[in-house]
């Protein structure tokens, strides 16, 4: 990939790099590192990504249990990790992926869930701060 890619891409599920937590995307990052090295090239030439497979946010810790209730889990069948939480929570999460060395963030959120949508596009995009 290193020598070849213009983006990597990581996520919490077993297709999409099996990176399930923080740690996870930073040895895989430090890998990449390692790898443009090996083959002289700019680490930074290559983007860096991270995919939520389901995005489910609240305002509160009440409406997020009963999302967390009705949520149909995409892959069923496969290890994958979806993320439930409040916008404070969210932004911690995405926050330390950021300080890692994530640049993009991909989401898949349910179309009917307009109020993580907002919520991600007005508190919890704008709060995070990359290198």
């Amino acid at each position: 990939m290193a020598q070849y890619a213009d983006m990597s891409n990581f996520a919490p599920h077993e297709s999409a790099g099996s990176a399930f937590e923080i740690d996870d995307v930073r040895r895989k990052l430090d890998r990449l590192k390692t790898y443009c090295s090996d083959f002289g090239r700019q680490y930074d030439s290559i983007a860096r990504s991270h995919y939520t497979p389901l995005l489910t946010l609240a305002a509160n810790e009440e409406k997020l249990a009963a999302k967390r209730a009705k949520a149909r889990i995409p892959d069923a069948e496969l290890r994958t990790t979806p993320f439930f939480g409040t916008p404070e929570q969210a932004i911690a999460h995405y926050q330390a992926l950021a300080q890692a060395g994530i640049q993009f963030f991909l989401f898949l959120i349910n179309g009917r869930d307009d109020e993580t949508v907002q919520l991600l596009a007005d508190t919890v995009i704008p709060a995070i701060k990359g290198d």
